[in-house]
């Protein structure tokens, strides 16, 4: 269910939303009319009315799992295509689609594009949650202000939080990404299509995976790299990594810290 900190609800996912943004092929009976209560993906949190979101992960196949989604009331299952031609006896109806995180990331697109909101994006190797806790307490004095719960900035975080704001809120501050992987933080900012991205720091953490400090920074860069020439970039001005990223970007530089040629 969704994991918002107060007590908002979020607006509900219609099946016609879903199936215009992402093209799925519906397999039982599911009404045209349905409206998706959430989309969930761990079956134990599956309440009636749900949409449970089958991810094929590393280690686990949440396709196995969705016989129990049908047991805790999921209205349906967002499955992959050769899964559902596999499996004709599924317990609940289907929407096959080649690949369900890339269905649900055309869905938050699609759902961005009709919201009149503006977007803070969030990065950094260390200090996103806490800054983006600051920007929403300071942006909430004046505005309606979203922010997303808990450290949801993955491929699968991030596009739930979009689909958790709601059509009267005017800001939103949205984490982007771990290091994880070259372009996961390009692709966040492509579906939220951040107005302002904040940069805290680059530090050595995940290099199991990205190899180099070096790489950390380029995959953190994508983000002010994304910005439109409207935009604005602030940066910490005391990381020489993140100082330089404004070479990258075509929005207004804005950096902070403790340098006196620090603008904030």
């Amino acid at each position: 269910m969704p994991a918002s900190a107060t007590a908002r609800t979020s607006p509900p996912i219609p099946l016609s939303e879903l199936l215009a943004a992402c093209g799925g092929q519906v397999i039982g009976e599911l009404d045209p009319a349905t409206e998706f209560r959430w989309i969930e993906r761990n079956s134990r949190d599956v309440v009636p009315g749900d949409l449970f979101l089958a991810v094929t992960g590393e280690i686990h196949d949440a396709h196995t799992f969705v016989a129990d989604a049908a047991a805790h009331g999921a209205t349906a299952a967002l499955v992959r295509l050769d899964w559902a031609e596999a499996h004709p006896d599924a317990p609940l109806p289907l929407i096959a689609v080649p690949q369900p995180v890339e269905a649900l990331q055309q869905l938050a697109a699609a759902r961005r594009s009709t919201l009149d909101v503006g977007i803070v994006g969030v990065t950094g190797s260390l200090g996103k949650t806490s800054t983006k806790e600051t920007i929403a307490a300071v942006l909430g004095a004046r505005y309606r202000t979203y922010r997303s719960p808990g450290n949801m900035n993955s491929e699968i975080g991030l596009p739930l939080s979009i689909l958790e704001i709601e059509p009267d809120d005017q800001m939103a501050v949205l984490e982007m990404g771990g290091a994880y992987a070259m372009g996961e933080v390009a692709l966040l900012a492509s579906i939220a299509k951040p107005r302002v991205g904040v940069v805290t720091n680059v530090h050595p953490i995940h290099l199991e995976r990205m190899g180099t400090i070096e790489a950390i920074a380029e995959t953190k860069r994508e983000l002010p790299a994304s910005l439109e020439s409207d935009g604005v970039a602030v940066l910490n001005g005391d990381d020489a990594r993140v100082r330089d990223m404004a070479s990258y970007t075509r929005a207004t530089v804005l950096t902070y810290g403790s340098t006196p040629d620090s603008s904030l």
